[in-house]
C-alpha cells in the first residue's frame, strides 16, 4: 500500500489512503479496508462538526446576457428561470435560521446576478440588522458587463462586506472573445475590463475567475500578470465541474499550467488560488479527502430560483438525495450527504491520489458516475501529477 518515492533530494514511503509518511521501509500488515477505516476516522475528526450553513450560493436568476461557449446551460435557454421576488424573503428567513453566526458567505449567483440588482439591494438591506451581519460576507459572481448600471450609493454602506468576482478567460481580447460573447455574438473583453475599472474606482474589492480550457490554459501565467496589472486582488481558477464523465480539459495540461501560473504569482507577489491549494492542504494537514469536496470547508449549499435547497453548491437541479424543499429542509440530510463514505473503484485503491482526489464526489454519484474508467483519464492524470509533486516537495523541505 505504501509507495516508495525517491529522487535526488527525497527518499520516503507514502500511504495514499491514510496519507502517512515513513522514512524507513514499513512493514505492510494492514488491509485496504483497515486503512480506509482509519482514514475515515481521521476525517471524521475534522469535518462537519456543526450543522450550520457556512456558505450558500443563491441563484437569483439562470438568465444571462452572455452566451459563453462552454457554459453548462448553453442548450437550456428556453428553460431558464428567475427567482420570484417573493422567494427573496423566504431565502433570507431560511438563512437566518441555518446560517452560521461565526461566519457565513453568501454567493449571489446566476446566470448574471446584476440583472437582478434590486434583489441584491434587498438582500443587503435585509441582513443589515441581522445577528449574522458582523461575520457575514457577500460575493457577487458577475460577468461585469452591467456594472455600469449599479447604484454604487446603495452598496456603499456594505462595501467592506462585498467582493465582486468577475470572469475573464484570457489576457488576449481575441482569445477571451472566442468563448465569452454577448447574445448578439459580440465580444465581451472590453465590457468586462470596463466593469473591473469602475468597481476599483469606487473602492470595491475585485477578484478574477478563470475557467480552464485547453486553448487558453497555456496563457494562464500571462493572465496572472495581467490581473495584477489591472488592480484586482486575486485570480481564482474554476475546478473542472463534476459530471457523468471525465473532465473536458486535459489533465496534464491543467496541472502544468496551474503550476506555471502559481510560480509567476509567487514571483510578482500576487494571490493565485487553484485546485493545487486543496492538494497541498490535504497532504500537509493529513486529512484524507474521502468525503465530498465541500466537507473540508464547512456546510456549503446552493439555493435554486425555485427555492429548492441543494446539498451541492455547484448543482441545484433536482436529483435524488441532492435537493430538498425549503419548508421541509432537514440539515442532517445535507450533513449525511456530505459525510457519507465514498464508493471507490478498484482502480482507485492503487492510485497515489486516492485520498486527495477522493474519488467520485456526491454530485458525481448522484449523476451515475461511480469511479474511474477508460473515459476518465484527465481527472485522474491531474491528481496523480499534482499529488506526486506536492508530497515530494513537502517532504523534500523536511529532509
Amino acid at each position: 500500500m505504501f509507495k516508495h518515492i525517491k529522487d535526488e533530494n527525497s527518499d520516503f514511503y507514502f500511504n495514499p489512503i491514510t496519507l502517512e509518511i515513513k522514512y524507513q521501509e514499513p512493514v505492510e500488515n494492514t488491509t485496504y479496508e483497515e486503512a480506509f477505516e482509519h482514514a475515515h476516522e481521521v476525517t471524521g475528526n475534522y469535518i462537519q462538526k456543526n450543522i450550520l450553513v457556512t456558505r450558500a450560493r443563491i441563484v437569483l436568476t439562470e438568465q444571462c446576457n452572455f452566451r459563453c461557449k462552454y457554459c453548462f446551460v448553453m442548450d437550456q435557454h428556453a428553460k431558464l428561470v428567475d427567482m420570484p421576488e417573493e422567494n427573496i424573503d423566504k431565502v433570507c428567513d431560511f438563512l437566518e435560521n441555518y446560517g452560521d453566526p461565526e461566519g457565513l458567505l453568501l454567493q449571489l449567483f446566476g446566470g448574471e446576478p446584476l440583472t437582478k440588482r434590486h434583489y441584491i439591494q434587498r438582500i443587503l438591506e435585509r441582513f443589515k440588522n441581522s445577528p449574522l451581519y458582523d461575520n457575514l460576507r457577500f460575493e457577487i459572481n458577475s460577468n461585469g458587463s452591467l456594472v455600469r448600471r449599479l447604484d454604487f450609493e446603495a452598496f456603499e454602506e456594505h462595501r467592506d462586506k462585498i467582493l465582486f468576482t468577475l470572469s475573464l478567460d484570457s489576457d488576449l481580447e481575441e482569445l477571451n472573445d472566442k468563448y465569452r460573447v454577448l447574445i448578439s455574438g459580440r465580444g465581451t473583453f472590453k465590457l468586462t475590463l470596463e466593469g473591473i475599472q469602475q468597481l476599483i474606482e469606487n473602492n470595491f474589492a475585485v477578484n478574477l475567475l478563470y475557467t480552464p480550457m485547453n486553448e487558453t490554459l497555456p496563457r494562464l501565467p500571462r493572465l496572472v500578470a495581467f490581473a495584477k496589472s489591472i488592480g484586482v486582488k486575486q485570480l481564482s481558477v474554476n475546478s473542472p465541474q463534476p459530471g457523468k464523465g471525465d473532465w473536458e480539459v486535459n489533465g496534464t495540461l491543467l496541472y502544468k499550467s496551474l503550476k506555471a501560473a502559481r510560480k509567476v504569482a509567487e514571483k510578482i507577489g500576487f494571490d493565485f488560488a487553484s485546485e493545487l491549494d486543496k492538494v497541498d492542504y490535504v497532504l500537509s494537514e493529513k486529512i484524507p479527502n474521502i468525503g465530498p469536496c465541500t466537507s473540508l470547508s464547512g456546510m456549503a449549499i446552493s439555493i435554486s430560483p425555485k427555492g429548492r435547497i441543494s446539498n451541492c453548491i455547484v448543482n441545484w437541479n433536482d436529483h435524488k438525495d441532492l435537493t430538498q424543499g425549503m419548508s421541509e429542509f432537514d440539515i442532517n440530510k445535507a450533513r449525511i450527504f456530505k459525510n457519507r463514505r465514498k464508493a471507490f473503484a478498484l482502480e482507485c485503491r492503487q492510485c497515489i491520489a486516492h485520498s486527495v482526489c477522493g474519488g467520485a464526489c456526491g454530485l458525481e454519484l448522484a449523476l451515475g458516475n461511480t469511479g474511474p474508467s477508460s473515459a476518465i483519464d484527465n481527472k485522474c492524470q491531474f491528481y496523480r501529477l499534482a499529488v506526486t509533486d506536492s508530497v515530494t516537495t513537502q517532504n523534500r523541505k523536511k529532509a
